[in-house]
């Protein structure tokens, strides 16, 4: 749960610098429902955050929440994903002719 915690408070705090954003502008944005030091221990995986929380501040800072959940599960989980595989490269393959069996 922990890396999950870092993973997440990772993509927050990328989100919230894409938008040129400090911890005191999300305190003041926010009427200081998410203080600094909250923030902080958010974004170092210090502290669980509430998946309504992840999604107020992913909305906040302009990104999707499914988006930023994915990314941050992508980060947690790089080594151990499955190879993908290029399922439009079927369209490629040419069927079998069944008149020459």
């Amino acid at each position: 749960m922990r890396e999950f915690s870092k993973a997440a408070g990772s993509m927050l705090r990328r989100a919230r610098r894409s938008q040129h954003l400090t911890l005191n502008d999300v305190t003041a944005l926010t009427a200081g429902r998410f203080k600094p030091s909250v923030l902080g221990g958010y974004e170092r995986g210090e502290r669980t955050l509430s998946i309504d929380r992840f999604c107020e501040l992913a909305v906040l800072y302009g990104v999707s929440p499914d988006r930023l959940l994915a990314e941050a599960l992508d980060a947690l989980y790089e080594h151990e994903r499955p190879e993908l595989v290029d399922l439009t490269a079927l369209e490629a393959v040419e069927e079998p002719d069944p008149s020459k069996r």
